[in-house]
């Protein structure tokens, strides 16, 4: 029966076999090629936020060392951490409730869609190697084997914290049932000691600096009660999200481990539909010990209910499965097989899900990272690696790459650069954000630009293409960076007046007034020149000849703002004047920090350029500069907010502003 059950297991998560690395795989992969063994248990890891050496840098090294098999290893080696973990959550049932109550408990467990992410992820290795571990030191203990049972639970600890309550779990699994609790902590003193070393070198990593805890955590007063009731969602495959009927509908043959449970039951349970499952002495007990077990492994959860994910709950999940056991085994065979087949059928529906949570929060409806967030992922890395390789073979030693409009949930740029450094091979490579360019990563040798979309990834040279994103990254309010971005541009391309146009007002929204003069009059514009104020004409049939007019006179007076915000207005109302009008309402804002009209029209220059998240802050600032209530404005900005909380995270990728019409 177990064997049948581990073989249904293989071939449900065969195809993880292929899946490449992902994200926060290559920073750990870096981090081993850079350093050896001993710095990297000595130093930070390659996050430095949890003490996790034996599943971070001793594991990343194995699979380092592996070499390109890496990941077809990587993924190997999970599904059999997961295997023996099935395998062990099945011997600790059999000997608490029985055979029956281990077969349901095993079949459960193994089939739960809890277990996609650990196994499609080469980083899942720290989630599986603390569970194996966590369920051998509670089998070892229930064996009279303390000591034994202490090194399991502390290399579990070392794996990861989320099983930290297993001693407990432990110590009530394998405490006879009229052994003093004396006698019993007297054997549980391994544990105990196992437990204390670990959080001793916890306390020494953080005093020396070896990690600094904490950010990926997030406690306020709804956590314990959203891991609490997120739960039974996870527990019980209640993931969801409206209109997901079709898709389940069109995939029937997904539903096969459901089959798989109820043939083994009728062949291997000999099927009755009047007889009852023998009662196991201890049942009551059992189901007590699992109840404990399940909610000391949702009490980690508390500490990031706000980006949970099922995964996270993989050892409540064990003990949740040994209740379910205990169940199926005390009622009839009809309605224990109907119970375990729902519960398969749950996970079945969850798995198939074609959805992930894009916001952090700890009341969303489905997991924040499940399979789908890791398939949508790893496609994308996969096919821009390809498209990289594709347009640079090679790349010279000490090359920086900047990406711009590749999501980042996507994992293909994390740090400085490890994704490409594992490509060419070459340790002299580094790789960022667009939006963290500055001058001196970009001159310490060859810079290449790249831009992603749904398309595809792309090489971006030209003139026009790199003014485009660099002006993208003021979009983003990222002054500093987008003014070293343009000046990258002029220094390839000194004659572009578009460019330096641009620069100059970064220079003067940072402040320095000298650089932005300078560049304005190096572009022809004057200062000092009186003019009249226009004569307002027809805006339908003379705005072309307004737009022109006012084109000449802010050149003449480049810090008037009435004429930048005049020729603003009148240039978004033209679509082949859009790039004008762009400029033009960033330069009246720098003008004018402290006007609403100001922060409105740069509001509506950014949902143009679909920079809706960025939107926001701007008609948030001019909504608090009105001088009275504006409600055309206020429902515009709630339109936008609803507008971001329904589009889906890959929609949202920031497109390059049209360029400025001179």
């Amino acid at each position: 029966m177990l064997g049948v059950v581990l073989l249904a297991v293989v071939v449900l998560h065969l195809p993880a076999l292929r899946a490449p690395f992902f994200a926060d795989d290559f920073l750990f992969l870096d981090h081993a090629a850079r350093h050896s063994l001993r710095q990297s248990l000595s130093g930070p890891d390659a996050i430095g936020d949890f003490y996790r050496p034996l599943a971070r840098q001793l594991w990343f090294e194995g699979i380092g060392a592996l070499g390109r098999s890496g990941p077809l290893v990587a993924h190997a080696a999970n599904l059999l951490l997961a295997l023996i973990s099935i395998t062990l959550l099945w011997l600790i049932t059999r000997r608490l409730a029985g055979p029956i109550a281990a077969t349901a408990a095993a079949m459960i467990f193994a089939f739960h869609y809890a277990f996609d992410v650990p196994i499609l992820w080469a980083l899942g290795s720290q989630d599986l190697l603390a569970l194996t571990g966590a369920l051998a030191a509670i089998l070892l203990f229930m064996e009279r084997q303390a000591r034994l049972a202490a090194v399991a639970l502390f290399a579990a600890l070392l794996s990861k914290e989320s099983v930290a309550a297993a001693a407990a779990v432990a110590i009530l699994a394998g405490r006879s049932p009229n052994e003093r609790w004396s006698v019993t902590l007297k054997r549980a003193q391994p544990l105990l000691v196992a437990v204390g070393v670990w959080v001793a070198l916890y306390a020494y990593a953080i005093v020396r600096g070896v990690i600094v805890p904490g950010g990926a955590l997030h406690f306020d007063l709804a956590s314990p009660f959203a891991a609490v009731l997120q739960f039974p969602r996870v527990a019980l495959g209640l993931e969801w999200r409206p209109g997901f009927e079709h898709v389940l509908k069109n995939r029937v043959a997904a539903l096969w481990p459901v089959g798989i449970v109820l043939v083994l039951a009728t062949l291997a349970l000999k099927w009755d539909p009047w007889a009852r499952a023998p009662r196991v002495p201890g049942a009551r007990r059992a189901a007590g010990i699992a109840v404990l077990w399940t909610i000391a492994g949702i009490l980690p959860v508390m500490l990031v209910a706000r980006d949970w994910s099922a995964y996270f709950y993989l050892f409540a999940l064990a003990g949740f499965a040994v209740f379910a056991g205990v169940v199926c085994a005390g009622v009839s065979r009809p309605v224990g097989v109907a119970i375990a087949a729902a519960l398969v059928l749950g996970s079945v529906v969850s798995r198939e899900l074609d959805a992930f949570a894009t916001r952090a929060g700890p009341w969303t409806s489905r997991s924040h990272v499940n399979r789908q967030y890791l398939v949508h992922g790893a496609e994308r890395v996969a096919r821009d690696i390809r498209e990289l390789r594709a347009a640079r073979p090679s790349v010279e030693r000490g090359t920086t790459f900047f990406f711009t409009a590749t999501p980042e949930f996507a994992g293909f740029q994390v740090g400085d650069g490890p994704l490409v450094r594992w490509i060419y091979s070459d340790t002299t490579l580094r790789s960022y954000f667009l939006s963290e360019l500055t001058t001196q990563r970009a001159r310490r040798g060859p810079a290449l630009f790249f831009a992603g979309d749904e398309r595809g990834l792309r090489e971006i040279a030209s003139n026009a293409e790199l003014r485009q994103l660099a002006v993208s990254v003021v979009h983003g309010e990222k002054l500093e960076q987008a003014r070293d971005a343009l000046t990258l541009v002029l220094e390839r391309f000194p004659a572009d007046p578009d460019t330096r146009y641009w620069r100059a007002w970064t220079h003067l929204a940072l402040g320095d007034t000298a650089s932005a003069t300078e560049d304005l009059e190096r572009i022809g514009f004057r200062f000092g020149v009186e003019l009249k104020d226009q004569e307002t004409g027809n805006p339908e049939t003379d705005s072309l000849r307004m737009i022109r007019d006012l084109v000449r006179d802010v050149r003449s007076a480049p810090f008037d703002v009435r004429r930048h915000a005049r020729l603003a207005d009148l240039a978004l109302l033209r679509p082949e004047w859009a790039g004008t009008g762009a400029v033009e309402a960033f330069a009246a804002r720098v003008l004018a920090p402290n006007r609403a009209a100001a922060w409105r029209r740069w509001g509506a220059v950014l949902v143009a350029a679909e920079r809706l998240e960025m939107a926001v802050p701007a008609l948030e600032r001019a909504v608090a500069l009105s001088e009275k209530p504006d409600p055309g404005l206020s429902q515009e900005l709630e339109r936008i907010r609803r507008a971001i909380k329904q589009e889906p995270l890959a929609a949202r990728e920031p497109r390059a502003p049209p360029s400025v019409v001179e």
